[in-house]
């Protein structure tokens, strides 16, 4: 056990030197981007801070796995009716929210092949629409390797393909 401890506090202390983790004043640790943003640190009570990480999207998108965890809002700068997320395969662990911006661009969920969202009457392939309504969000988790639990803040149609 003491050899675990060892190796993970060596590890702590490499990824500390060379990730741009640092301590100020007020913290007691702060990991920051390679820009030089804080993303994640304890402060001095103890409490832990991070950013989310987010991407505003004007366009159609492709979503991928290594994004998991990520909100995505769906801006009404690019002049489109709906942005379509096409989702990567379902896969145990992977999370992540969709926020509508305004009501002039929908959001709508497209999933990979056969993949089924687990919501209303939605059978396989069948994408979800947001509504026409400012702040209307949606949260899919993957579960195994076809299915998506929903969780939405708005009611969301069913598209059929």
């Amino acid at each position: 056990m003491k050899k675990y401890l060892l190796i993970l506090l060596a590890l702590v202390m490499v990824f500390t030197i060379h990730s741009g983790a640092y301590s100020d004043d007020d913290d007691l640790f702060t990991l920051q981007s390679d820009s030089g943003t804080p993303i994640f640190k304890i402060d001095e009570n103890g409490e832990m801070w991070y950013k989310q990480k987010t991407e505003i999207v004007s366009t159609n998108d492709t979503v991928l796995a290594t994004e998991s965890g990520w909100t995505f809002i769906a801006s009404d700068g690019g002049g489109y009716a709906s942005i379509n997320f096409t989702l990567p395969a379902a896969n145990d662990g992977l999370v992540y929210e969709f926020i509508q911006q305004g009501t002039g661009t929908l959001i709508e969920l497209v999933p990979n092949g056969t993949d089924q969202f687990l919501y209303s009457t939605a059978t396989a392939s069948d994408h979800l629409r947001g509504p026409a309504t400012a702040g209307a969000s949606i949260k899919v988790s993957a579960s195994d390797d076809t299915v998506w639990f929903v969780e939405a803040n708005g009611t969301f149609s069913v598209v059929t393909f």
